[in-house]
């Protein structure tokens, strides 16, 4: 099909009856086109790809294949996957951990190199001789070796025993997401066994985005 530019169509009415009208402005002038001559203008042939097209746009007009269709590829070539995944809350030092109760459920989307992962539900953790950092083990992809910051979107949590309002973040290279502490005059720091209470249902709903 041969590409056509703004000149090549007529200024008139359309005459097919019912046919839509899609105006168009160019050098102070209004054109209605049918949705035809629109395609026409394009180069867009119905059922098929994105062709590469020139409505007085050189530059556009100069990659060659077509601008939209380069786009569509580069993204339609990105891996995409989604799945659930499995939190496991503990401790950096397990020792007597035994976890009663787990509802925690995750889910997971991944597109090219970012990953997004939620995770919701509670669990009931008893202890006497565990000891560390409380991490959520099980992440569906180990993290990329730089992280900028804790990638995290958003989390509500009420763990009993706590009155801070934790903030959670990744690790480089690592599959886990750790909690820190975030009270009021006091230095952040990671979430440890002292900051939960062992028998007690806490709560978590949470949603992390992070590289891989």
């Amino acid at each position: 099909m041969a590409t056509k530019t703004f000149s090549d169509l007529t200024v008139g009415a359309p005459t097919p009856v019912g046919d839509e009208v899609f105006p168009i402005w160019q050098d102070g002038a209004s054109k209605k086109l049918t949705r035809a001559q629109l395609l026409d203008l394009l180069d867009l042939v119905i059922g098929s790809d994105i062709q590469g097209f020139d409505a007085d746009l050189s530059a556009i007009a100069a990659l060659g294949d077509g601008l939209p269709r380069r786009a569509a590829a580069a993204w339609s070539a990105l891996p995409y996957e989604e799945g659930t995944w499995t939190p496991s809350p503990t401790f950096t030092t397990a020792g007597d951990l035994a976890i009663t109760s787990n509802t925690l459920a995750g889910k997971y989307q991944r597109l090219g190199n970012r990953v997004k992962a939620t995770l919701d539900g509670n669990f009931t953790p008893t202890w006497t001789t565990a000891s560390g950092s409380f991490v959520i083990n099980g992440l569906p992809f180990v993290t990329g070796s730089v992280i900028g910051g804790g990638h995290i979107q958003s989390i509500n949590a009420r763990f009993v025993g706590y009155t801070g309002t934790p903030v959670a973040r990744v690790s480089p290279s690592n599959s886990f997401i750790l909690l820190q502490t975030n009270i009021a005059g006091a230095s952040t720091a990671t979430m440890t066994v002292a900051n939960l209470s062992s028998g007690f249902a806490h709560t978590i709903n949470l949603a992390v985005e992070y590289w891989i």
